[in-house]
């Protein structure tokens, strides 16, 4: 389908784009609600919009070049609806969907709004195809069964600031005064038999929409990237705990020494990553919900926008700049609280550094510390090298790496009160060292 992107100067309609199989429902009663509002011609919907005969493509290509803006309504199946091959839907370059979406978003001039309904959550950009990831920046708008009037009049609050869009609704109220108005005249000149007044002055040209403020563009596009953050977050703790499960039950399932100790070292390593994801998720879960967090901010977004609606725009602009930095900040964090994570798990690490020996300290082993990496020189067993799979506190687990006897080899070294503690992990045999230095 190839697209004319002859949008029109004058656009002035609503378009919605929604997937059958998905959200036909609520799309159907979104479309009939805005059509109250404004107008059954201004409001596209496919069916409803397309006259028996009608060629389709030129239909839906004169709806998308008329709109001024486009509705995308996605439901929890937006997504994973497929073709009759297995595959997705929403991959599939012939996909209306797609097409509607992301022809939209290649105009300039035409406002995309997310519509999230029976629970949805925003996609994120990694699920998405490459022309569909402008989407996933655009800022949702939930609608409940629940409080379903009261979030349409939120939406249709906000479609009359979109340029063009308040033209329909305006000709419609002019209409129905002029109708109104010529009427009253000619019941006047029945009764009376004079002639009619001056033609009427022309209604005052109404004033310009204001444009929206930078900041509140930028406030609100931050605020959506954190909450999406926060939802990767603790996403990835449930897929390292996913991992943690799939190995742990192909280690199960070894049926060789090799492969059973390969799949040990593998789970050790799962186990490091999944305490590093879910100390980071619960770290940066306090933080978004705590007084600057994303509720507290949220709150603080509307009273910005509340004051910029009032006409006071030094307020305004003064609550969107301090809602931006405390947003900025709070993007920032995990990053910054991954790096104390896996700084505390390095600790445990750095604890081994050092001379440790069973009784005499002249055939002491020297454990040297360089990242998550050991080597040890220790008489009459040589020097060899071991990787750190897993640096709890309560016990490091390392595996020789140096090639030798020993290669493969999975210990844990526990320091205590007493010294340290060496396990073998294959066997569960330990003994304690002491430390010579």
């Amino acid at each position: 389908m190839t697209s004319t992107h002859n949008a029109s100067k004058h656009a002035s309609r609503l378009f919605i784009s929604y997937r059958r199989q998905d959200s036909e429902q609520a799309a159907s009663r979104l479309a009939a609600d805005l059509r109250q509002h404004f107008g059954r011609k201004q409001v596209f919907q496919d069916f409803a919009s397309i006259d028996p005969g009608a060629d389709v493509v030129e239909t839906v290509q004169r709806g998308l070049d008329t709109c001024a803006a486009v509705l995308v309504v996605i439901g929890p199946r937006w997504l994973s609806v497929v073709n009759a091959d297995g595959g997705r839907r929403i991959d599939a370059d012939g996909d209306w969907v797609r097409y509607e979406v992301a022809e939209s978003l290649r105009r300039p001039g035409v406002r995309v709004f997310p519509v999230l309904v029976d629970g949805a959550e925003m996609p994120l950009a990694r699920d998405v195809p490459a022309d569909l990831e402008p989407l996933t920046r655009r800022q949702a708008f939930p609608l409940t069964v629940r409080h379903w009037p009261e979030d349409v009049e939120k939406l249709v609050r906000c479609l009359r600031d979109v340029p063009g869009l308040d033209r329909s609704v305006k000709r419609l109220a002019w209409l129905g005064i002029a109708v109104a108005v010529l009427a009253a005249l000619g019941y006047w000149r029945f009764m009376h038999q004079e002639p009619p007044d001056p033609p009427a002055a022309k209604p005052a040209a109404a004033a310009p929409q204001p444009q929206p403020d930078p900041l509140a563009d930028k406030a609100n596009a931050l605020l959506q990237l954190v909450d999406r953050q926060r939802r990767e977050v603790a996403e990835a703790a449930q897929k390292a705990a996913s991992e943690r499960d799939r190995i742990q039950k192909q280690l199960k399932a070894a049926r060789s020494d090799d492969d059973r100790r390969t799949q040990q070292a593998a789970l050790f390593e799962a186990q490091e990553r999944l305490a590093v994801e879910q100390e980071l998720a619960a770290l940066y879960r306090k933080e978004s919900e705590g007084a600057q967090g994303v509720a507290a901010l949220t709150a603080r977004l509307g009273e910005a926008n509340a004051a910029a609606k009032a006409g006071d725009l030094p307020q305004a602009r003064a609550q969107y700049t301090a809602v931006i930095a405390a947003l900025t900040t709070l993007q920032a964090r995990p990053a910054a609280l991954r790096e104390q994570v896996v700084s505390q798990r390095d600790q445990s690490v750095q604890r081994l550094a050092g001379k440790w020996a069973l009784d005499d300290c002249a055939k002491a082993a020297q454990f040297v510390v360089s990242g998550r990496s050991l080597q040890i020189a220790w008489p009459p067993f040589g020097d060899f090298e071991e990787r750190v799979l897993n640096a709890d506190p309560r016990e490091v687990v390392s595996m020789v790496v140096s090639a030798g006897k020993y290669q493969g080899r999975l210990s844990g070294y526990a320091p205590t009160a007493k010294g340290l503690t060496i396990r073998s992990i294959a066997d569960g045999r330990s003994e304690t060292l002491k430390r010579c230095d």
